[in-house]
This record gives C-alpha cells, structure tokens and sequence, in this order.
C-alpha cells in the first residue's frame, strides 16, 4: 500500500499527543494533564491520565479522497522529563 516515496514528493509527518483515560496508583506513567477537548477559553479541565506523543505519517490515497495519518511511533510523555519535540526526535 505504502510506496517509497519519489525524491521530488515530501514526506509529510504529524506530531500530536492525546490523553489515554488510564488512572490510578498501579499505572506507570499517568499524571494530570490539560484535556484541550473538554476545556474552553475560561474554563480549564484536568484529567489524570496517559498522554501519548504520537508521529503519524500522510498518506494520500490513489484512489482519491481524504489522505490518512498512519501511527509510525507512540512514545509515553512523563511529567518533568523530555519535552514532545524531543519525543518525536527519539
């Protein structure tokens, strides 16, 4: 499906980081994190959960149509270390 792509074409890569709903004392990793969807100009909301980096790559599909993100690596974001630009250089 994935072709390699030609030396005249760019090759398009997203960055975006999400919120797992994963709490409690036995997961690894979870912290309280801003939740963007649920939180408006004045009004800020916090959810204690996972947040996931993740760099997809744009496909355009030959057939047309939307092009797609395709996941090609999901790291874990912990609170007080690397930032989501280092992230996505690792």
């Amino acid at each position: 499906m994935l072709e390699r792509p030609a030396v005249s074409k760019r090759l398009v890569l997203y960055l975006d980081d999400t919120l797992f709903h994963r709490a409690g004392p036995k997961v690894f990793g979870a912290g309280t994190w801003r939740n963007a969807v649920r939180s408006t100009g004045r009004h800020v909301v916090y959810a204690r959960s996972l947040n996931l980096v993740a760099i997809c790559i744009r496909v355009d599909p030959p057939w047309g149509g939307m092009p797609l993100a395709l996941p090609a690596a999901v790291r874990l974001h912990k609170k007080g270390e690397f930032t989501m630009p280092v992230l996505a250089e690792r």
